[in-house]
């Protein structure tokens, strides 16, 4: 051999030593994409673009379910039905007979105002709707009663239970509605009047008149449900 034809055969094999792995295995990849026809023709081969699309199309999709789920129990009110309300540490404001009435649904409340007094406290949220009312009672002369009243006005609020002790519970109807209540006498010696004591509950649809206290002097064993049925009118 020559040294011209040494030569030559050296500058091939420095050539081949100059592909690397990844020129490989990219003419692999370009020889894998053509086909020889039988006439020895050389064709590209066809590239399915479907599969690809639709697999990507699908995740797609996959995603945009998760995030409209997500978004819509994240950011979705909930229905009013669904919350409870606690009645702790809310500050009350002044109110009056007037805007408790206007937030009482199958009831209202009058009281003769020659006879008591009442001042009206709302509890509300930040919002300003109203939880529940209290009211306070008062005789303005003579022989009568002392009351704390609450009435919770919206559906769902947790307000504390009475606490009717061991004392027996008793019951009366006001126009089809059930009032529950305890009644504790007891005798002013040497006087012929008792103390009457008091607490009970009535559910008005989803409103609940709360009698928290109630105390009367009387001769007798007092007018408890009478008096009540006097301030609570069913409409």
């Amino acid at each position: 051999m020559n040294f011209k034809k040494r030569f030559e055969k050296r500058i091939e094999e420095d050539k081949k030593s100059m592909y690397t792995e990844s020129d490989r295995a990219f003419l692999a990849t370009l020889q894998d994409m053509v086909v020889e026809r039988p006439e020895g023709e050389v064709i590209a081969k066809h590239f399915d673009f479907k599969k690809p699309l639709m697999i990507a199309v699908a995740c797609f999709l996959v995603v945009v379910l998760a995030l409209s789920l997500t978004l819509y129990f994240t950011l979705s009110p909930k229905p009013a039905d669904d919350i409870f309300y606690l009645t702790d540490d809310l500050d009350p404001v002044e109110s009056n007979v007037v805007e408790l009435n206007s937030d009482l649904t199958l009831f209202y409340f009058a009281a003769d105002e020659s006879k008591y007094n009442v001042v009206v406290k709302k509890y509300c949220l930040d919002n300003g709707d109203a939880l529940y009312y209290k009211l306070l009672i008062s005789v303005i002369q003579g022989l009568g009663f002392n009351a704390e009243i609450d009435i919770v006005v919206k559906k769902n609020v947790i307000h504390d239970e009475i606490n009717y002790s061991n004392d027996e519970k008793l019951e009366s109807t006001i126009s089809d509605y059930i009032l529950c209540f305890t009644q504790s006498i007891t005798p002013i010696a040497s006087t012929g009047v008792n103390t009457i004591d008091c607490m009970g509950d009535m559910k008005i649809g989803n409103q609940t008149v709360y009698i928290m206290k109630y105390q009367e002097l009387s001769q007798g064993e007092g007018a408890f449900v009478e008096n009540i049925q006097s301030m609570i009118h069913i409409k």
